[in-house]
């Protein structure tokens, strides 16, 4: 009798553990399907009206090469090298906040999102990346 509480017991702890590993997997996988929603400023600061849509998975970061009047070239940190096509359509933003095409100029550091276009990328988003440079004052510097 004692043998079968025994076989008893362990079938129920094994099934508890089990019915465990199974409630762990589904919340994982819920978790992954809300996963923005657990960050919600996150795409605020980084979308394309509110989000970045998947279709827009191209881009490149890096710096600033050359600039004309529609479009400019960004080079990575391996060398790779993208023209950027830029349209009205385009967001152009610095810590959050709206600026011009005028406002970019060579040397600047970059995030660029957006299409595939002809060997490069029609922009969709371009966000500069600031730098962060201390003066004696311990002021911070910024660019706008």
């Amino acid at each position: 009798m004692k043998e079968r509480k025994t076989i008893v017991l362990g079938l129920a702890i094994g099934i508890g553990i089990a019915a465990l590993f199974i409630l762990a997997l589904f919340v994982g996988i819920y978790l992954r399907n809300k996963k923005t929603s657990f960050f919600p400023f996150w795409e605020r600061r980084y979308g394309y009206e509110g989000h970045i849509r998947h279709k827009f998975g191209h881009g490149i970061v890096g710096n600033i090469e050359s600039i004309d009047s529609i479009k400019f070239t960004v080079k990575n940190r391996f060398g790779e090298q993208k023209n950027i096509l830029v349209d009205d359509k385009t967001i152009i933003k610095y810590e959050g906040l709206a600026i011009k095409f005028s406002d970019l100029k060579k040397d600047d550091r970059v995030v660029v999102i957006g299409e595939p276009s002809d060997g490069g990328i029609k922009a969709r988003m371009v966000r500069l990346i600031s730098d962060f440079v201390k003066d004696a004052t311990g002021s911070v510097n910024r660019r706008f």
